[in-house]
């Protein structure tokens, strides 16, 4: 499925800058698996509306000043399925400090960067419980509604004519991966029985997952960190709220066919922007896969005077 709401275009590209594939990568770090002792949990309500206990809005001074300018965003990658009910998210466009904030995306200040520039700009909701999912959503629909009439080129090297090519890229040639309608967050394994209470990650846990490994990292050196933040992703067993090392020895010790479904379920429930695009070259007609980049000229396009 294409972008929907953002029919913007894109001026020319510069060789170097951060990919969006970057951006959604996984973090590399090597860690220890410690003896976890098992502490009390609580209860918690299995409502896909509310999963995590979401605040509809932020609080105090991180609530941005309203005005005439603030929009809905439709068309999140999440429809909206793990806010509390009734969530209106809006944003406004981007003003020059957010514009020159974005521009100088790396891969050590991206999340830091453009967590500030949604505390700025978006409203509905506290952003810690954005969804990763719609986080760069987002950041896309910012842009788009901040250069309504720019345009973007995008060089690249054609793998049919091995010549070097260029692609007038609009942002609803993004694909969007949206969240199935008859998803259900509650899954039972078919041989322990379990029932896990399974959601998305949001901005605030990917924070914590990263603050997790950060002071972890001299006691778990074989820590396999995609298995952590499947444990991240899993909101309760059996109705208790676990430890994340709790969650991740759980499915250390678990079932490989209990594994394997876990992993069908979150493969048949991928949601999000892919971080490509499928350029045409305009010399032979041929398709090539290409990385998308955020670069300084994506945030602060060159017009032609």
């Amino acid at each position: 499925m294409k972008m929907e709401d953002v029919n913007e275009q894109f001026d020319e590209e510069k060789p170097n800058g951060m990919s969006l594939g970057d951006l959604m990568a996984d973090m590399e770090t090597k860690a220890d698996k410690p003896t976890v002792q098992k502490k009390s949990v609580k209860k918690r309500s299995n409502n896909v509306n509310n999963p995590i206990g979401m605040k509809a809005q932020s609080s105090g001074n991180d609530v941005p000043k309203l005005d005439g300018n603030y929009h809905d965003i439709k068309g999140l990658p999440s429809k909206g399925k793990f806010y509390p009910k009734g969530t209106k998210i809006q944003a406004r466009p981007l003003k020059v400090i957010e514009v020159k904030k974005l521009s100088s995306i790396n891969e050590e200040n991206a999340d830091d960067i453009v967590n500030d520039v949604l505390r700025r700009t978006v409203v509905g909701i506290d952003v810690n419980d954005i969804i990763l999912a719609d986080k760069l959503y987002i950041v896309f629909w910012l842009r788009a509604n901040t250069y309504r009439d720019s345009s973007y080129k995008v060089n690249f090297h054609c793998n049919k004519c091995k010549q070097d090519s260029m692609y007038h890229f609009e942002l609803n040639s993004l694909t969007v991966n949206y969240m199935n309608d008859e998803f259900n967050p509650l899954m039972t394994l078919n041989n322990s029985g379990d029932e896990l209470f399974m959601s998305l990650l949001t901005i605030g846990e990917e924070r914590e997952l990263y603050n997790f490994i950060e002071n972890n990292k001299s006691k778990m050196g074989d820590l396999d960190e995609e298995l952590l933040g499947l444990a991240f992703m899993i909101r309760s067993i059996n109705g208790d709220e676990l430890e994340p090392m709790d969650k991740y020895n759980y499915i250390l010790d678990m079932h490989p066919g209990d594994f394997a479904q876990i992993s069908t379920f979150i493969t048949n429930n991928v949601v999000g922007i892919d971080p490509w695009i499928n350029a045409k070259c305009e010399k032979c007609g041929g398709t090539s896969q290409i990385g998308i980049t955020f670069r300084e000229d994506f945030f602060i396009p060159k017009y032609i005077v």
